[in-house]
């Protein structure tokens, strides 16, 4: 699956009123990706995504294209793939745990 396609995916399970209150941003490093870099942003007036790394981004995800698309797929569990090592977080693992109740649960 094309990262555009998985990124469309994870637009049609954006909820205003699940978010709530919450804003955070979320950069990703997709090996094997194209894009390859890419950051999810929550923020008042809803999601944002440019294909770009933000410095100030909550966390920082690394994975690869077939365990990015799994997880949104619902296929794996981004917490297993997480203690598994295919999938590395680099800052805030609150937040991180924010994306997965929004988007993956």
């Amino acid at each position: 699956m094309e990262i555009k396609d998985i990124l469309e995916k994870v637009k049609s399970r954006y909820d205003k009123e699940k978010a709530g209150d919450f804003k955070g941003s979320f950069s990703f490093e997709i090996e094997g990706g194209d894009p390859k870099e890419f950051t999810l942003s929550i923020k008042n007036d809803g999601l944002e995504i440019t294909e770009k790394i933000e410095d100030s981004a909550d966390c920082i995800i690394k994975t690869d294209l077939d365990t990015f698309s799994d997880i949104v797929n619902g296929e794996k569990s981004p917490i297993s793939e997480y203690m598994k090592g295919k999938l590395k977080i680099k800052g805030d693992l609150g937040s991180a745990l924010k994306l997965n109740e929004l988007f993956f649960s």
